[in-house]
């Protein structure tokens, strides 16, 4: 072996050192961890704006439950957006109050809410407290509505709010998974025992919730809708007795309960109604009280010399901030800390939000829409949901207003607050805790 071939040796051995080292060190150098685009709240106006030609990821989030859309305002502080453009004509401010007392349909529900708390128990000293009756606090809410112009609809809803002295009906002692003030249900159970399917009577629910037991001395277990199939020993459907779409009629619950009945006698299944007594009072007096409780903060934001934002920078910039697209066309913001949804962005004109819209057309004005009483703490969810305008009317060079066209400012912000406030401490007064179960089957 010459010295030539000696000297192309030694110059492979050092280069295979060389990668073999530089190999050794990416190993051990840390990669940096990719950009969080979730802000804090405190930090949100300090954030640059961002790039409109940023990478868009195709994906959109699934829906959450949280109602599919805005529904009509029922209570403190909110004026009506639905079918209306951001800047309605003056003559509509009586169309407005006029609405709020009115009873809107009820939107489907299209999955359960995953992040839904309920708060704790109201017990001191081991001592369970007895809730409120529903029709006096209902008067009490409506001696403290604040008559501001932000609040003009709101309190001639709660000004309209009536109670007939009759008195809720404390929930009994039972062991059923749901607030019976709050529903009529049937308990259905086959005289020998023996476990039944639960197919037919899933089909004949309506709107009422289903639980089940396996067996006699087994806990209640909500019943999966979209899986109709099993058999229980027991069986129970609690029907709502007022919802958002208003009171159950006195014809409703006897048609409900004739079909539960029928449906029983043709599985050879016992049916065992309770809550039927004075239910219709029951229902005008509960729907009273959803008039004054239901909170669900509005507010616009329109850009200030009246142009339109291209769709890739609002986008872009709601992204950055904590908003996620959802395939029914809605921003959700998530927040930080639990990546509970708790408000949504949606088109002021009544238009899904989809990547391609946003990619090809401008929006003109977007609403925030925020329903305090499906969200436990609403307090500190309200004054997210007030920073997180704030900062992108500042980002977006925009203003806030009203369903009026009215601004938004410091004044109107503080007044919707005590409204919010005023509406989550008479639910709790009843027993019902804002984000419970009890609370999202009386907004249903």
């Amino acid at each position: 072996m010459n010295s030539l071939q000696i000297g192309l040796i030694g110059i492979g051995v050092f280069v295979v050192a060389l990668l073999a080292l530089w190999h050794w060190w990416q190993q051990r150098t840390p990669r940096a961890k990719p950009r969080d685009l979730h802000t804090p709240p405190g930090s949100l106006e300090e954030r640059a704006e961002p790039s409109a030609r940023r990478d868009r990821r195709e994906a959109i989030e699934p829906v959450v439950e949280f109602p599919k859309t805005a529904p009509e305002p029922r209570a403190a502080g909110v004026q009506s957006s639905e079918g209306q453009r951001w800047f309605p004509p003056a003559t509509n401010s009586a169309q407005v109050a006029q609405s709020s007392a009115t009873h809107p349909s009820a939107s489907d529900r299209v999955e359960d809410v995953s992040a839904a708390e309920l708060d704790a128990d109201n017990v001191d000293n081991y001592v369970v407290r007895q809730p409120a009756p529903i029709s006096d606090i209902a008067v009490n809410l409506r001696g403290s509505a604040q008559s501001t112009e932000f609040a003009a609809a709101s309190a001639h809803q709660a000004a309209s709010t009536v109670s007939r002295g009759v008195q809720a009906t404390a929930a009994p002692a039972s062991n059923m998974p749901f607030d019976e003030r709050l529903h009529v249900f049937a308990v259905l159970t086959r005289d020998d025992g023996q476990p039944f399917d639960v197919a037919p009577f899933l089909r004949i629910a309506g709107r009422a919730s289903v639980w089940g037991r396996l067996f006699r001395q087994s806990p209640w277990e909500a019943v999966d809708i979209s899986q109709p199939t099993g058999a229980v020993i027991s069986l129970g459907l609690a029907l709502p007795i007022a919802s958002r779409g208003g009171p159950v009629t006195v014809n409703e619950f006897d048609a409900w309960r004739t079909t539960v009945a029928v449906e029983c006698a043709n599985q050879n299944v016992s049916a065992q109604f309770e809550g039927f007594t004075a239910a219709a009072e029951r229902a005008e007096e509960l729907d009273s009280f959803l008039a004054a409780v239901d909170c669900i903060p509005i507010t616009y934001l329109v850009r200030k010399d009246g142009e339109a934002w291209s769709g890739t920078r609002l986008r872009g910039t709601l992204e950055a901030n904590g908003f996620r697209l959802q395939s029914d066309g809605r921003f959700a913001y998530h927040e930080v800390e639990t990546e509970q949804v708790i408000f949504f962005a949606v088109d002021g004109y009544e238009r899904a939000f989809t990547p391609e819209r946003l990619r090809t057309e401008s929006v003109a004005a977007f609403r925030l829409v925020m329903e305090a009483a499906l969200l436990s703490q609403p307090m500190q969810r309200f004054d997210t949901y007030r920073q997180t305008l704030r900062a992108l009317a500042k980002l977006l060079d925009a203003e806030l207003r009203d369903s009026s066209g009215a601004t938004v400012g410091e004044p109107e912000f503080a007044a919707l607050r005590a409204q919010v406030q005023s509406a989550s401490e008479a639910l709790s007064a009843a027993g019902i805790a804002p984000g419970s179960p009890s609370a999202l089957a009386l907004l249903a």
